[in-house]
């Protein structure tokens, strides 16, 4: 828990290369993190197909759920098996990211189905994916997406631990230092 004994929390974290800070007033607080990868954020993805074999139970599937996320792609991948398929293939499921990272989901999709054709894809987000901000009861006070756990928290007019709070003539009448790059300065000067 954070800021127990104090009248408000600071936090500040990074998120989509912007820095935002968040004042809390309901004390104390507890925070969790979860960031996104590469692929976004995780969540649920169900999606119906149909194959190519009109002869099966392949057309109009019910559908299929799985663990997935927001910002990838899918795909089918034939791989070449010389017995017991339709058309000489067996189809994997794969999600490929923006990065162009790529990852298989799931082995078998269709032996006799034949080359498959999507036809619904619906993602549902985590509910807690990014920070989340909770108090003492664990009620959700904020939460904000973010691709990196990058954040400090200070308690009524403190600063962060690493960091020296000197007088500034801007609002709120101080400032906030790094300690570390304080340090550094002192060390080039005397050197």
């Amino acid at each position: 828990m954070f800021c127990q004994n104090a009248k408000k929390g600071k936090i500040t974290v990074k998120a989509n290369n912007t820095t935002q800070e968040i004042e809390i007033t309901t004390i104390p607080f507890n925070i969790s993190c979860s960031a996104n990868g590469v692929c976004g954020q995780s969540g649920t993805r169900t999606i119906t197909y149909y194959g190519a074999n009109p002869s099966t139970n392949c057309i109009n599937n019910t559908g299929e759920s799985f663990s997935s996320f927001r910002d990838e792609t899918l795909f089918f991948k034939a791989i070449p098996q010389a017995s017991g398929t339709y058309d000489g293939n067996r189809y994997e499921l794969w999600g490929k990211c923006p990065d162009g990272s790529e990852r298989q989901i799931s082995s078998i999709v269709s032996f006799n189905c034949g080359a498959i054709t999507i036809t619904s894809n619906t993602f549902t987000a985590n509910l807690q994916s990014g920070l989340i901000v909770t108090d003492s009861l664990g009620n959700v006070l904020y939460s904000i997406n973010v691709d990196k756990c990058d954040f400090s928290v200070s308690c009524d007019d403190d600063c962060p631990n690493g960091y020296c709070k000197i007088d500034c003539p801007s609002y709120p009448g101080y400032c906030c230092i790094n300690e570390a790059k304080i340090k550094s300065l002192t060390n080039q000067l005397n050197s």
